[in-house]
């Protein structure tokens, strides 16, 4: 019993962790494509 609820509980962990990680990683890639993004369009004006 002690361990199943151990073991789902290191599960969980593990999951809010990929959650964060992808969520940093796709705020990471939106900051800087719009960082390009703004780049770009003063080379054009």
């Amino acid at each position: 019993m002690f361990s199943s609820i151990y073991i789902f509980r290191i599960g969980r962990y593990f999951e809010d962790l990929q959650v964060k990680h992808q969520v940093m990683y796709v705020g990471y890639i939106m900051h800087h494509s719009s960082h390009w993004f703004y780049l770009a369009k003063a080379e054009f004006i």
